[in-house]
């Protein structure tokens, strides 16, 4: 299973595509500081907030 799949698995078993991990960032924050195009295509595609402010 690669990084995309298990994104896909977990926001569609309700994973919350917003929650902050302990440094502040979000899934999204840390998809698009990695580069990972299609993982911040698939979390924008399940409301991930592009307008989010890291903490």
């Amino acid at each position: 299973m690669n990084g995309l799949d298990l994104v896909k698995m977990l926001v569609e078993n309700g994973a919350d595509v917003g929650a902050k991990g302990p440094e502040g960032y979000s899934a999204l924050h840390a998809a698009v500081s990695k580069g990972s195009k299609e993982i911040v295509n698939l979390l924008l595609r399940y409301g991930a907030d592009p307008n989010a402010k890291d903490i």
